[in-house]
């Protein structure tokens, strides 16, 4: 027997790792590349594609 189907709103397989926030805004490296998306969710947008492996990424803070 078939076990639940997953919800619909679930994250696709992956790796998400080294997040980072500020203004709004969460950058996190995936694939060897750095993603963004808005802190509310919604579509991750590629930031590089570069030869090598990009992580570690640091938003400054928003100045008041």
């Amino acid at each position: 027997m078939p076990g639940p189907a997953p919800a619909a709103d679930a994250l696709p397989d992956g790796f998400y790792r080294y997040p980072t926030i500020s203004g709004g805004l969460i950058v996190f490296a995936s694939e060897g590349d750095l993603w963004k998306v808005p802190a509310t969710g919604g579509l991750a947008i590629r930031l590089t594609a570069y030869e090598g492996e990009e992580k570690f990424p640091k938003l400054s803070p928003m100045a008041a």
